[in-house]
């Protein structure tokens, strides 16, 4: 990995990727866990970067740029997350995709799984048919 990539960068800020793990994952999991940690590095990194003002910005120009950050919703605020209908269309949607991408091992996938699935179904096929419990 290079110095300027996103792995470089979560690990020089103590989020390394461990081995065999999907780095996407690995980021997304972090940063939802850690949500106050790195949104505050965040703001502090945006705050030690930000320029000093120059003497060619107006006042005004500077006063209306601060009133537009604090207009923004900030990303970690509560009501800005996802619900958990939301996560679940978005990453069964993820996971359709990837599985029909290769047919050949979706569908052996699915070829070793159905006739354990139709076993059990079968066995327990009208089990709970009879009441057992006067009601």
């Amino acid at each position: 990995a290079g110095d300027s990539g996103v792995e470089s960068y979560f690990s020089r800020n103590g989020s390394p990727t461990p081995e065999h793990t999907n780095p996407a994952h690995h980021y997304i999991t972090q940063i939802q866990q850690r949500k106050d940690h790195w949104g505050q590095f965040w703001l502090e990194q945006g705050a030690s970067q930000a320029a000093p003002s120059s003497p060619s910005r107006s006042p005004r120009k500077q006063e209306q740029q601060q009133q537009q950050q604090q207009q923004k919703p900030h990303l970690f605020e509560r009501g800005t997350e996802l619900g958990l209908l939301e996560q679940t269309e978005i990453l069964t949607r993820r996971t359709l995709l990837e599985n029909f991408k290769n047919r050949k091992k979706f569908f052996r996938g699915v070829m070793s799984r159905l006739p354990a699935s139709m076993m059990v179904g079968f066995f327990f096929f009208q089990i709970a048919k009879r009441p057992t419990q006067a009601s």
